[in-house]
């Protein structure tokens, strides 16, 4: 039976390699080149939800906040946290009106924290587009120009980003790296770019 679990694991992961090599995954960078960057920036409204995620929020707003994107608001949603996570959000905010906070106290029933969390940032929001994102994750600074270049050329209905893993401890890499394998598994990469919606 082990044998046979681990035949089936290298023939999951011979297929996913192949189709990797033959099929990279586009970068955004990739997606802009040779396109004109449009006149006219819309309004992002970034939503930030985060749970308990005193140990990276303060990082991750930083770089939000410095972005080179012209017109952008960001809405930190804390999400019952019991950790400074509420408190660091609100410091940054004193120096950067681009930054609003929004404390939520209680989850409703039939809620999901994140779900219920982005609900509450999008009925804040100003802005044209809606990007939501994690606590954890860093932005660089011409990465909120590069996505709306991209997205003003393609008008794409939905657009996602695959972020680049910074490593972690063992049993999070290993995590990391099973996830990815599942998740690329039913990714199909090859379709990539022959519909932009």
């Amino acid at each position: 039976m082990i044998t046979l679990l681990g035949w089936l694991i290298f023939a999951l992961w011979l297929r996913l390699s192949i189709l990797m090599i033959g099929y990279p995954l586009p970068t955004l960078k990739q997606g802009i080149q040779g396109l004109s960057p449009p006149t006219d920036w819309p309004k992002i409204s970034v939503l930030v939800p985060a749970c308990n995620e005193a140990q990276d929020i303060e990082a991750n707003l930083k770089s939000l906040l410095a972005s080179h994107y012209p017109d952008l608001e960001i809405i930190a949603i804390n999400d019952r946290s019991t950790d400074a996570t509420g408190t660091l959000m609100e410091q940054l905010s004193q120096d950067h009106p681009r930054l609003k906070v929004h404390h939520i106290e209680t989850l409703p029933p039939g809620w999901l924290g994140k779900n219920h969390a982005l609900e509450a940032g999008a009925k804040k929001a100003q802005g044209d587009y809606l990007l939501m994102t994690d606590g954890d994750i860093f932005f660089a600074p011409d990465t909120l120009q590069d996505v709306m270049h991209y997205v003003a050329h393609h008008q794409p209905d939905h657009f996602c980003l695959f972020p680049e893993f910074i490593p972690g401890k063992f049993w999070e890499n290993a995590f990391m790296c099973h996830f990815g394998i599942l998740f690329l598994s039913q990714l199909q990469s090859w379709k990539l770019g022959k519909d932009p919606k």
